[in-house]
């Protein structure tokens, strides 16, 4: 990806980023990974009856990481949850030349980290999440109105919906957020995955909301995933000069 959007030419310019604000909009974090920094006052959690605080989450999660019935490990509340937050705030953020782990785009930027769910204690010690419109919108204007430039979403949709009346109207409302934000002064993009369900980026909920208004849509840029076209293994310093869409990713005309 650093050769696909030649991001070593931007580093040069490396001093006059220092100042970027990044939201990470995801799951959990590990905190004290040692590629990334990001300061605990740079954390927005959301609070429930049962996990008031991500400390009680997190050590609810390390207590039963171990002992809990795994369904599927990719989406594992326990197996992956902290890692796919992690992953991400490295791949915009991670801390470079020293050694460790990855360089990320913008290694100096100033990441916020936000997770999108409110989490619950399920029967055997299962944990469900809930992601809606009430926790969509909070975290984002949160993010935005704490100075962050950009809020990154890798955040699919598992379930091909349809537009409705009341999805129209909580989007339009959405639209409206967005233009009191711009009204106040605040520039801002949100970075949204298409998803990797290998389908129309438009049958995702969360996509038609960030983009069915003028507003929202002219702050909204939703990505696929893409691959190189020939060799795996790039000459250091030579841009391939082929791309495609990869065969999970969304597609379709939401996506940027």
């Amino acid at each position: 990806h650093h050769e696909c959007m030649n991001t070593p030419g931007a580093w040069d310019y490396q001093n006059k980023m220092s100042g970027v604000k990044v939201g990470v909009l995801d799951s959990l974090l590990y905190t004290s990974h040692e590629d990334i920094r990001v300061d605990s006052s740079n954390v927005l959690y959301l609070p429930t009856d049962d996990f008031k605080t991500m400390s009680e989450l997190t050590r609810y999660i390390d207590q039963n990481r171990n002992s809990h019935v795994c369904v599927n490990a990719l989406n594992c509340t326990f197996c992956s949850m902290k890692d796919h937050g992690t992953h991400v705030s490295g791949i915009v953020g991670a801390v470079a030349n020293n050694g460790k782990g990855v360089s990320g785009v913008n290694w100096n930027a100033d990441i916020m980290f936000g997770n999108a769910f409110y989490f619950y204690k399920a029967e055997g010690d299962q944990l469900s999440t809930v992601c809606n419109t009430a926790s969509l919108f909070y975290s984002i204007s949160y993010m935005v109105v704490s100075e962050c430039r950009v809020v990154n979403m890798s955040i699919g949709s598992y379930a091909i919906t349809t537009q409705n009346e009341e999805e129209i109207a909580i989007a339009m409302e959405f639209d409206r957020m967005v233009e009191r934000l711009e009204n106040a002064g605040y520039d801002f993009l949100i970075v949204k995955s298409a998803g990797n369900s290998n389908w129309n980026a438009s049958n995702g909920v969360i996509n038609r909301l960030l983009t069915y208004g003028e507003h929202a849509r002219a702050h909204t840029l939703i990505v696929a995933a893409i691959k190189t076209m020939g060799t795996q293994f790039m000459t250091p310093g030579v841009l391939p000069n082929q791309y495609s869409v990869d065969y999970y990713s969304n597609y379709g005309e939401l996506v940027d």
